[in-house]
C-alpha cells in the first residue's frame, strides 16, 4: 500500500474516491488538495510544500482582526474577556487587549496603563522601542509588532494604544480596543481605525 505523504488529509471525500475512477465527473471540486491527492494517487511525484512561517507581527495583526466587532457587555460596562483574563476587569481596557493579543501570540506582555507602555519604550525597557513613523512599516516587515500611543488633547499623556497594521501618507490604519467611531478612547468594541498621525505621541516597536 502506498504510503500517504505528509501534508495531505486523512479523510477523503467519497467524491473524491469517485473522480479517481471517473476523471470526467465531479471536476467542479477543484481544490488544490484534490489534485494532491489525485496526482499521488495515480503514482506521480508530489512535491511537499511547507507553508512559510508567519512572522509575529503577521500573527499579532490576524489574531486582533480576529475580535473585530466584539463589544463590552453590558454597554458602557468595561467588562469584557480581555478584563477576566488580565484580573482587572470594569476598567478601560485598550492596553489590556494589547497585553491579551501579544500575550497569545507567543510574546508575554501585560500592561494595563498607556503611559507606561510610553515610558517603558522610551526606557528600552521590556523589550519596547521607540520608532518614527517613517519605520513603522520597516519594522512590520520586519516582523515586528508596532503600537500607536495616542495623545488626543496633546496634553503629554497618552490617552489610548492600538496596534498599527499600515502608515499611508499622513493616516494611520490600526487595530484597537476600547474604541469606536463615537469614541476614540472609550468606544467599548474592538475596532479596526483610521487616524491623523498628528494624534500619535509616539510609536513603539515590540520586540521578539
Amino acid at each position: 500500500m502506498k504510503k500517504r505523504p505528509a501534508g495531505l488529509p486523512r479523510h477523503i471525500a467519497k467524491r473524491w474516491w469517485k473522480a479517481l475512477k471517473r476523471p470526467g465527473r465531479f471536476h467542479f471540486h477543484k481544490s488544490p488538495e484534490f489534485w494532491r491527492w489525485r496526482a499521488w494517487r495515480l503514482g506521480h511525484k508530489i512535491p511537499i510544500i511547507k507553508p512559510k512561517p508567519r512572522t509575529l507581527s503577521e500573527r499579532t495583526i490576524t489574531l486582533a482582526a480576529h475580535y473585530v466587532g466584539l463589544k463590552e457587555r453590558p454597554a458602557g460596562s468595561n467588562i469584557t474577556m480581555f478584563g477576566r483574563w488580565y484580573g482587572e476587569v470594569g476598567v478601560p481596557w485598550c492596553a489590556i487587549y494589547v497585553s491579551y493579543i501579544l500575550s497569545h501570540v507567543g510574546r508575554p506582555f501585560k500592561c494595563a496603563y498607556v503611559p507606561s507602555i510610553v515610558a517603558d519604550a522610551r526606557a528600552a525597557r521590556n523589550h519596547l522601542r521607540p520608532l518614527t513613523a517613517a519605520k513603522v512599516n520597516a519594522a512590520l516587515a520586519a516582523g515586528h509588532p508596532v503600537l500607536a500611543c495616542y495623545d488626543w488633547n496633546h496634553d503629554g499623556q497618552a490617552d489610548h494604544v492600538e496596534f498599527v497594521t499600515s502608515i499611508t501618507g499622513k493616516t494611520v490604519h490600526a487595530i484597537g480596543g476600547n474604541t469606536g467611531p463615537a469614541d476614540w478612547s472609550n468606544g467599548g468594541e474592538v475596532a479596526r481605525e483610521s487616524r491623523p498621525i498628528s494624534y500619535v505621541q509616539l510609536f513603539v516597536e515590540v520586540l521578539a
